[in-house]
């Protein structure tokens, strides 16, 4: 189950960057994090699976400003869902919060 939920948020953050997809956009996620500009999102999954024992229901890359940021959502084990905010370019957590 958790192979398959990491797979689904690959394909996700695949598809929604930057916020609004376009074609193409996981080709411009895939040269970030090779070019070492953001940090892949396998550094990512691990924090939040090191902080929450939830799964991990959607993964977005967002750009605003020109910085780039990770989005996830994940729901713990009482059900409740929480939203935490990384920089993709250092994975610096930046926030975590129930989602509204």
């Amino acid at each position: 189950m958790r192979t398959l939920m990491l797979i689904a948020a690959a394909l996700l953050i695949l598809g929604q960057f930057p916020a609004v997809s376009r074609a193409g956009d996981h080709d411009d996620a895939r040269k970030l994090s090779e070019a070492g500009t953001i940090v892949p999102l396998e550094r990512i999954t691990e924090q939040v699976r090191a902080r929450h024992t939830g799964t991990i229901l959607e993964v977005e890359l967002e750009s605003e400003d020109q910085k780039h940021y990770y989005e996830v959502e994940v729901v713990d084990n009482a059900g409740i869902v929480r939203k935490l905010r990384y920089d993709a370019v250092t994975g610096e957590l930046l926030s975590d919060r129930p989602e509204e």
